[in-house]
């Protein structure tokens, strides 16, 4: 059974990647990441063991939860490389960026070191993420996926996007109807609760303009794809085969 590493947030569209690429018969591997900046990223496992059970007798694809990876000094590495620049100067260079679409693109390009390293690690030729063309996130467009996927393919590593031509979250959780009403319950106080909040994903009000997509991509290229094929190759594996070992849920206090 081949293996996807998938990057896991609990919320509805990775835990519908989740669903399809089991039900397509992949052995789905669930990672994830801890940037310093979540709260309540404990609760991602009530989630995932619904998926594990959901899959535990399927006669096609399995849902293994491999736990939470700390990504804070990934995510702070991407972050130094613009944040002495001037903002005359990146306004010159890039255009008039958004300061929260630049920290997820920081913090998702520091997730792809990591997840690169793991899947090597395991021997996993395939990495998939809940990126959806109706978020309004610079890192979910298209031309930056792109890029990302090509870099991938240089460590023989394919980028999976299931969900990626969904419309909107209605489509999305109707799509998870079908796998299990347990999707379906009502989170409110008291009850299981699914998705870290992250204090800096925040969406655009509006569409990206291509000459904003344009200013992203410049900017990727210039400051982060460097530090990212630079950083899979001399990433540590002892962190990585200790979490291996021992998973994680509860966030860690750094000092």
């Amino acid at each position: 059974m081949e293996k996807v590493l998938l990057f896991f947030s609990g919320g509805n569209d990775s835990t519908l990647c989740a669903c399809e690429l089991a039900s397509q018969g992949y052995d789905v591997q669930l990672i994830t990441f801890d940037n310093g900046c979540e709260e309540g990223i404990e609760n991602i496992r009530n989630r995932a063991t619904i998926l594990e059970r959901i899959f535990s007798n399927s006669n096609k694809g399995r849902v293994h939860n491999l736990g939470v990876f700390q990504s804070v000094s990934e995510f702070m590495n991407m972050r130094y490389q613009s944040a002495n620049i001037p903002f005359s100067e990146m306004i010159r260079k890039y255009g008039d960026l958004n300061q929260n679409q630049i920290n997820c693109l920081n913090c998702r390009s520091g997730m792809y070191v990591i997840g690169t390293v793991v899947a090597k690690k395991l021997g996993i030729h395939y990495i998939a993420e809940g990126a959806r063309k109706t978020q309004m996130f610079a890192l979910e467009q298209k031309e930056i996926l792109k890029k990302i996927g090509s870099l991938l393919k240089k460590h023989d590593i394919e980028l999976l996007l299931p969900v990626f031509d969904y419309d909107s979250d209605y489509d999305v959780e109707n799509e998870l109807w079908i796998y299990s009403s347990h999707f379906y319950d009502i989170v409110h106080e008291g009850t299981i609760h699914y998705e870290a909040k992250c204090f800096l994903g925040i969406p655009m009000n509006r569409p990206l303009t291509l000459e904003e997509i344009g200013g992203y991509i410049r900017y990727f290229d210039d400051l982060l794809e460097p530090i990212i094929v630079k950083d899979i190759d001399k990433y540590p594996l002892f962190p990585i085969e200790e979490q291996l070992k021992n998973p994680t849920y509860s966030k860690i206090k750094f000092k």
